[in-house]
């Protein structure tokens, strides 16, 4: 007994179609049912579906998938046409499942797909039912446009109106948040991510159709001019009626324009206003304050929320352009706080500066485990062999003889006519020959010489090629569109870690992200009397610097501190300190020496402080070194070589001081006072 499945479809999901849905439903099952030697397996339907394509038909899938799954061995619909609209989905499918060994039997047709004529009048009859979809496609398009310039509204609800039975109906408790919308974009001057969060907080509902407020719905409202009175329809359009696929009508098609259809929400002059405040901060963004899809970051950093971050840029007061890079919550909904009962909203993740991402991206690469060497030998080989070419097609000798060949052909054909063997008209189309090969010859020779330039250029090709592709892959230069094709993303985590992936490439770098911003935030804090005495007696440079050393190095300690349990607290004999502190910040050296202004040891005189200055910066590299020693965390290892850098350059530094200062002192005598304090001397 043959296993039999049956296929039915209807393209809309009127009432008399769905009734027609049920008919063909039950037909299908008596009709198996009446032969003996089959059994039903299941009837496929595909309700309110088009058979011009076959991609959004689930139950259609479904069966062709279990008849590759061998479920059943033959397939029975009413006609061609249910089956498939489409000529080519028809013949595809069909000798598909015969190589399979299931048949599909169009009964109104009759056409068994097993039969060996079957493909011929499948062929035939699919063409007709496609023709049937293209005519009937172009009665509804052109009845679309009628009823449009009638002013029938096509489309769905919209925040403040109601579409229903072609016509808009005003509701007048969402057009009010309509002209909000409008009078904070154009009279308090506000973006469109600022009026999105603020909505949001205000707590006021978007449309039905939007899930929340962002600042792309905001800019539909802006822009959309139904809210003036306005209608414009055919902003989209279908331009192959087999896949149904809508593209947005760029002047293909025209459109159907109809001026004050409907009571407007926001006033003329009001919505004028917006769409030139729109162009006008759509003008600054096309002149480089905008970020496109081309950027190497778009789409590519994920915040540990679960969010995008997104481009921000701002103008500087010298007309330069600070670009950075922020999570997309928190563009939307400002700090982490507390939304709905039992949720939380916003992000703290921090801000990205797109040149310290540029800087990081070229670091992770140059540090990834590959002989770069031999990388830009490998690029060089293959570019050098694109662009070998062939010698050329003969040498200047085979060249010169050539030429004179056709000299003596032209010097014989005049002493020819000369002397009466040949007419005049033989002669000129003689002459008309040699002058076309005179032609051709110097035509190659052009191409010679050029090709002879080309290989002089060649030949120092090699060494630019390889002084750029060791410069893009040592991390020397940046290049958009290559760190575009080759990062795969960065990971934003918990404690401003990064983690960087490359496409196609193993493993992830990691770093750690000091918030340079926050350390500056917090030295403004410092009472001003207590910053005026640190400049005087440390500098402000190093002083400066010296503090966010301190702030970098309480970080990394407070990082790896924070999530001990007490069990690893006792293993790592970190309890005496715990008791004291927990796991707070308390400055202390290595043997548990708090730190006390006495550490300063500052003297007054310039000479002991700036030995003092030197030794310090040598104990501290010292310090650091051991550290690195011991350590073999490369999210500590990586601050810590950084501030053990800052510590000889400061070393460097105090070391020049030292020497001016001497060499000033040895001009002068003045050993026998301090210069600091006393009086100079007159003598």
């Amino acid at each position: 007994m043959m296993r039999v499945a049956a296929y039915c479809r209807v393209s809309t999901d009127r009432e008399d179609q769905a009734n027609s849905f049920e008919s063909q439903r039950r037909y299908f099952g008596e009709y198996i049912e009446k032969n003996p030697d089959w059994e039903l397996y299941e009837i496929y339907a595909d309700e309110g579906i088009s058979g011009t394509g076959t991609k959004k038909r689930r139950q259609f899938n479904r069966m062709i998938s279990d008849a590759e799954n061998g479920c059943f061995g033959l397939i029975v619909t009413k006609e061609v046409s249910r089956f498939a609209r489409n000529t080519l989905d028809a013949l595809q499918y069909t000798r598909e499942l015969k190589r399979r060994g299931v048949g599909v039997l169009f009964l109104n047709d009759g056409i068994n797909t097993l039969d060996p004529d079957a493909e011929l009048r499948l062929t035939i009859m699919s063409s007709i039912a496609q023709e049937e979809s293209r005519k009937t496609s172009e009665r509804v398009k052109w009845g679309q446009r009628r009823r449009m310039e009638q002013g029938v509204v096509f489309g769905r609800d919209l925040l403040g109106y109601r579409v229903y039975g072609g016509k808009l109906y005003l509701r007048e408790d969402e057009a009010e948040t309509v002209r909000l919308i409008f009078r904070k974009f154009v009279l308090e001057g506000k973006g469109a991510y600022v009026i999105a969060r603020e909505l949001e907080e205000a707590g006021i509902r978007p449309a039905a159709h939007m899930k929340r407020w962002s600042h792309t719905a905001v800019l539909r409202i802006l822009r959309n001019e139904k809210y003036c009175g306005d209608l414009i329809q055919k902003k989209t359009y279908t331009p192959d009626y087999l896949n149904h696929e809508k593209k947005r009508n760029r002047g293909e098609e025209e459109l159907v324009v109809l001026r004050g259809h409907h009571p407007p929400i926001v006033g003329r002059a009001l919505f004028g206003r917006a769409q030139a405040e729109l162009r006008r901060r759509s003008n600054g963004a096309a002149a480089g304050t905008k970020h496109s899809a081309r950027c190497c970051f778009s789409g590519k950093i994920r915040c540990a929320c679960g969010s995008s971050y997104v481009s921000r840029a701002k103008k500087r007061k010298d007309g330069s352009v600070y670009r950075a890079w922020r999570c997309y919550e928190a563009v939307n909904r400002g700090s982490r706080k507390a939304g709905a009962p039992g949720k939380q909203v916003g992000c703290d993740s921090p801000t990205l500066n797109e040149e310290d991402l540029k800087e990081l991206l070229r670091r992770a690469f140059r540090e990834l485990p590959f002989d770069w060497a031999a990388a830009a030998d490998s690029v060089c080989r293959a570019v050098a062999a694109e662009l070998e070419e062939s010698g050329p097609d003969a040498d200047a000798a085979r060249e010169k003889r050539k030429r004179e060949n056709l000299e003596r052909k032209k010097q014989a054909l005049i002493e020819l006519y000369a002397s009466g063997e040949i007419g005049a008209s033989d002669f000129r189309r003689a002459k008309e020959r040699c002058e076309g090969e005179a032609l051709r010859l110097a035509r190659e020779e052009e191409e010679h010489c050029a090709r002879s330039a080309r290989a002089k250029q060649r030949e120092s090709l090699p060494g630019q090629i390889r002084g750029k592709v060791s410069a893009l892959l040592s991390g020397e230069v940046w290049d958009e569109t290559f760190y575009r094709d080759i990062l795969e993303r960065i990971a934003v985590g918990e404690n401003h870690r990064l983690d960087v992936s490359f496409s196609g490439l193993p493993g992830a770098r990691g770093f750690l992200l000091f918030d340079c911003a926050r350390i500056g935030a917090e030295w403004k804090k410092v009472p001003q009397a207590f910053r005026e005495l640190l400049r005087r007696h440390i500098g402000t440079p190093a002083g400066t610097e010296e503090l966010g050393h301190l702030e970098m190095v309480g970080t990394i300690v407070y990082q790896l501190t924070r999530n001990l349990t007490p069990e690893q607290i006792k293993e790592a004999g970190f309890d005496a300190y715990f008791v004291d502190h927990t796991t707070g910040i308390y400055p202390s050296d290595a043997s548990g020496t708090p730190f006390t202004a006495a550490a300063l040891a500052v003297s007054g005189d310039p000479i002991a402080d700036l030995h003092e200055d030197l030794a310090a910066e040598q104990k501290a590299r010292l310090t650091y070194d051991n550290i690195l020693r011991f350590c073999d965390d490369p999210d500590v290892k990586d601050p810590i070589r950084f501030l053990r850098q800052r510590e000889v350059v400061h070393y460097q530094r105090f070391g020049e001081g030292l020497r001016i200062t001497t060499d000033h002192l040895d001009s002068k005598n003045f050993y026998a006072f301090n210069p600091s304090f006393d009086k100079k001397s007159n003598s």
